[in-house]
């Protein structure tokens, strides 16, 4: 349908004062974001990042980008590949402005065998609320690096469904958070065909940081967690981590590696940790510092660990289950919490606390025949698994009117029984 000529002319009209007074005021009118396409608009990625404006669109066309792309800080972008294993960019992706980065293999250059030579993303202290996701990322020292990335409840950095290979080797991390908050690392799969490596290492006061829904197989650690270490003295305290809902399978080495004092509010729930290959190592542990530095984690202020929370976890085919290691420094005998979870087919003890002078705190847990050494306090009672909470005084109210109403009913029904053996 086309509109009528008297529609056309007041649109027009419309259109010329709008422009009128906007030149007379001084004011331009926004600009819309532009598409630009690689190879089509400019050879390389950098060039059409170079020309873009904040708020642009980069499309990548399928191809081999050997180059490393750089977004400086105050230019958000959107770069987008054709796919991951069909855009490939080998190089380094750094990111000094929120941008998000889908649709890639990216992978770093030079050493061809770990631990690598070059990180494939890094995120710099301007790069707060970027995005990565749906990429494959590998041979990397380090997959993504993270490092003096302070976001905000609203404004979140993301890794989001990749695949990592290939990377964490060296002590460092296939994705490496220091003095960094509000990181999401979610539904990515991390894997290594070579051994070892570690999976997510937070240092540095790290906080704020969710990992949730990963899977982690055959690498050494899957998580490090220590708020101090030689490259970070004196750090913040880190709090406020939630590891859940992730699977572990086949690790090398301890699951989760938790070094030092100086952490707090740290949750473990609902994960899943399957055959840890090592005769000596756990899926949890908490130690101040390793053969060589006994004491290396601890943070000079000795601020203890505290409300740390391990709930409805499944722990099976390893040594042990969580050992808290000489030195460990914990707030209470309820600093750390462990609740129904399930040790099974752990083969030294599920629970080894006799290296602390405080106790651990498990209620309501499923051993499955393995034992606990040291102190533990242990409660195996499941009408406890809700003292405390809301829940379980209703629940406590509920089953009381429920008993005494069923008193009332079985006196009401002896007096009818009665009365009707009279008539």
């Amino acid at each position: 349908m086309h509109a009528n000529p008297i529609s056309r002319f007041f649109a027009a009209a419309a259109t010329t004062a709008l422009v009128a007074s906007a030149l007379i005021l001084g004011t331009a009118l926004p600009a819309s974001a532009a598409t630009i396409s690689v190879p089509v608009d400019y050879a390389t990625i950098q060039d059409a990042v170079n020309a873009a404006a904040s708020g642009d669109t980069v499309n990548v066309a399928a191809g081999t980008y050997a180059e490393n792309v750089t977004v400086p800080a105050g230019k958000s972008l959107t770069i987008t590949g054709a796919g991951a294993g069909v855009s490939t960019i080998t190089g380094r992706v750094t990111l000094s402005a929120p941008t998000t980065v889908s649709g890639f293999t990216v992978q770093g250059q030079a050493a061809a065998t770990p631990p690598y030579a070059q990180d494939p993303f890094w995120v710099t202290s301007t790069g707060a609320g970027s995005i990565i996701e749906n990429n494959t990322i590998q041979n990397g020292q380090r997959g993504v690096y993270i490092s003096g990335v302070v976001g905000s409840a609203s404004v979140h950095t993301i890794v989001r469904n990749n695949t990592i290979l290939e990377t964490g080797f060296g002590n460092t991390g296939a994705v490496w958070i220091a003095s960094s908050t509000y990181v999401d690392v979610t539904g990515n799969t991390f894997t290594n065909t070579t051994g070892g490596g570690v999976g997510i290492n937070l240092v540095g006061g790290s906080s704020n940081i969710s990992i949730t829904g990963n899977s982690f197989t055959n690498f050494g650690n899957a998580l490090v967690l220590i708020a101090n270490s030689s490259g970070f003295p004196s750090t913040p305290q880190s709090h406020d981590i939630d590891f859940s809902s992730n699977t572990i399978t086949n690790n090398s080495g301890t699951a989760l590696y938790i070094g030092g004092n100086n952490i707090k509010d740290v949750t473990i729930k609902s994960n899943t940790i399957t055959t840890i290959v090592s005769g000596s190592a756990a899926a949890i542990l908490f130690t101040a510092g390793y053969g060589g530095n006994p004491t290396a984690w601890l943070e000079p202020s000795n601020r203890p660990l505290e409300g740390f929370v391990i709930e409805d976890n499944d722990f099976d085919d390893m040594a042990y289950g969580l050992i808290a290691g000489d030195g460990v420094q914990l707030d209470s005998d309820t600093a750390v919490q462990i609740i129904r979870n399930r040790f099974c087919t752990v083969h030294v003890l599920a629970i080894d606390n006799r290296d602390t002078p405080n106790s651990v705190y498990a209620l309501d847990n499923t051993f499955c025949g393995s034992d606990v050494s040291g102190l533990v306090v242990v409660a195996n009672t499941p009408q406890l698994a809700d003292t405390g909470s809301d829940n379980a005084i209703w629940y406590g109210l509920a089953g009381g009117f429920a008993l005494l109403s069923g008193l009332l009913f079985l006196v009401w029904a002896r007096r009818r029984s009665a009365l009707d053996a009279t008539r």
